[in-house]
């Protein structure tokens, strides 16, 4: 039924077709007849086909050309035989009325035909409108979908279009709120800023220079939504598109949000430039002060690092601001840090957790400061947000460091939780690795002392035979250059040659004597390098069950003098001993003598 009969079609336009069109036009025809007596009734006046006509026409434009002519017949028959031929004929017998028919027929399938073009050409235009609106509802739900910033602009600037995401990142709550907003508005609410955080010239923008109908570059740019403080960079490509007469009808403006690859690249960029100052400084204050220096610089208003001294009880801190004034205050109302303290840089150093407020209330500093006279001091200081974590070395806390957001009106957030936590271990391994090594290196000046007072000749080599070490004394004693290997040194004190030396089997065995070739002795003491606890714990069981590996210390002292000394003695005991066992032949001597 709905297949034959429809009233209204998804176009808006009626549609009759087949048996209820031809009814249809039956049915105008028979009231067209009807009002034609009636006027004749009432005016006495015959409307001949006047009153037909516009039911031939409301005919074709429902059901199409058949259903007019169809009207037109029935208009034809009835009006012959109600008004022209009373005797119940449907065909007019008069010459005259049978041309007035013919030319009505004629007329009245004009009509039809023009009806019925109509109402075609109007349904096609109605399906066009439909396939247009669901084509637009179809666009509508991919833009919606695509993750980039898509916005329309005509020539005043004004929003024609903008998806979800274009209103996220411009701060409005939707894309219909974003539309109507003025220019103005939505301009005022970011601070639109270059890569690097300079100001950025809005003449300059893509879509501005495509309203002028300029093809452009896309463009990096860096803004702040002044609401939140939230900073984001955005790839800004726009296209302009042009009338028949080469006008700038509108500009297609797309935005490419690449905050999280932006941020992630200044964060690498800034951990890495923060190890190579840290790594670059054995000096531990000017290290923590170029650090602070670094970060305000990247990443905050406000810098405060915190370290515990190597005593484990003195606490060293620095400071870093643009303005010096107010370090200044920090410095003397603020540090030294106590390490009971609530809260803070104190309990972040005592629990090894960081600590994060993505905004800093009035009443918050209040709170923190109660009982003290530094409430407004601290309130002027415009802190908004807040960022501490600690310093990891080892797995337990040897510092902390803080940053404060101010005046530059940014919000951290998780993001910056996580390079302030990095940041924190590459710290304090740096500061770990830079005091083992001055410890080190204080163990090296007092072991270079006491070497260089030694008489003893003293010479290290490293596990493949190189030597690392050796003291004044060796370099006498072997002069003019001590051997660079462990294998010369056997044809430098043997100089025949006849005994091969292998020194890792001395190891921890009686002295060696060795007499050279010009008769003088040496004696030489071998030793294995005792490893520290951590070393000889990674060393491997075949190394520790071998001990083939290691470092040989060799001790070389001249024993002439004191062979010689140990002879004449030997002698001379031999010879008291003799002179004791006989002392006849003393006598007989000395009286031979006198």
């Amino acid at each position: 039924m709905n297949r034959l009969f429809r009233i209204s079609s998804p176009v808006g336009i009626p549609d009759l077709a087949g048996w209820p069109a031809y009814l249809a036009a039956i049915a105008l025809a028979i009231a067209a007849a009807g009002t034609k007596e009636l006027l004749l009734r009432i005016a006495d006046t015959d409307a001949v086909f006047t009153t037909y006509f516009p039911a031939i026409a409301v005919a074709a434009w429902l059901g199409g050309f058949r259903a007019g002519l169809v009207a037109t017949l029935a208009s034809a028959a009835i009006d012959d035989l109600r008004f022209v031929d009373a005797g119940g004929s449907i065909i007019p017998v008069a010459l005259p009325d049978q041309i007035r028919v013919v030319l009505f027929m004629v007329g009245g399938m004009l009509i039809a035909g023009l009806s019925g073009r109509l109402r075609g050409a109007a349904r096609a235009l109605a399906e066009q409108r439909v396939e247009v609106a669901r084509s637009s509802d179809q666009l509508q739900v991919v833009l919606a979908a695509v993750t980039d910033a898509i916005t329309v602009q005509r020539n005043d600037g004004q929003l024609l279009y903008a998806n979800d995401a274009a209103a996220k990142l411009l701060g409005f709550a939707s894309a219909t709120e974003l539309i109507a907003a003025p220019i103005g508005d939505i301009i005022g609410r970011s601070q639109v800023m270059d890569e690097e955080g300079g100001p950025f010239q809005l003449e300059h923008l893509p879509g501005r220079r495509a309203l002028a109908g300029e093809r452009t570059e896309p463009v990096l740019v860096r803004f702040r939504v002044r609401a939140t403080g939230e900073e984001r960079w955005s790839e800004v490509q726009a296209v302009p598109v042009f009338e028949a007469d080469g006008r700038v009808r509108f500009a297609v403006n797309l935005f490419r949000d690449v905050t999280i690859e932006r941020r992630r690249r200044a964060a690498d960029r800034f951990l890495a430039d923060a190890t190579a100052v840290l790594a670059g400084r054995l000096d531990e204050k000017h290290a923590l002060e170029e650090l602070a220096q670094l970060a305000i610089q990247r990443l905050a208003d406000w810098c405060v690092i915190d370290v515990i001294g190597p005593d484990g009880v003195t606490i060293e801190s620095a400071i870093a601001h643009a303005d010096p004034e107010p370090v200044e205050f920090g410095r003397r109302y603020l540090r030294p840090l106590h390490r009971d303290a609530v809260g803070g840089a104190a309990e972040v150093m005592r629990t090894g957790e960081p600590r994060w407020m993505p905004e800093i209330t009035d009443r918050q500093v209040e709170e923190a400061l109660a009982g003290t006279e530094l409430a407004d001091e601290v309130l002027g200081l415009g802190l908004r947000s807040y960022v501490c974590a600690p310093l990891m070395s080892r797995g337990r806390p040897i510092g902390a460091i803080s940053m404060f957001a101010a005046e530059s009106g940014r919000t951290y957030d998780e993001h910056d939780l996580a390079v302030a936590v990095e940041l924190g271990e590459r710290a304090g391994v740096a500061l770990e690795h830079a005091r083992i090594y001055r410890a080190a290196d204080a163990r090296r000046s007092e072991l270079t002392a006491v070497l260089s007072a030694m008489r003893e000749a003293v010479l290290v080599y490293d596990p493949d035979g190189h030597l690392v070490l050796r003291n004044p004394a060796a370099e006498a004693l072997l002069a003019p250059d001590p051997p660079a290997r462990l294998e010369q040194l056997a044809r430098a004190l043997d100089l025949d040659g006849d005994r091969p030396l292998a020194w890792s089997e001395m190891w921890d065995r009686p002295p060696l004597e060795i007499r050279r070739r010009d008769g003088s002795w040496l004696e030489v003491s071998t030793y294995r390098a005792v490893a520290s606890t951590s070393e000889a714990e990674s060393e491997s069981r075949r190394e520790r069950r071998t001990r083939r590996r290691g470092s040989t210390i060799l001790v070389v002292r001249d024993v002439t003098a004191s062979r010689a000394a140990q002879a004449a003695r030997e002698a001379f005991m031999g010879l008291l001993s003799h002179e004791l066992r006989t002392p006849i032949t003393t006598i007989y001597g000395g009286t031979r003598l006198l």
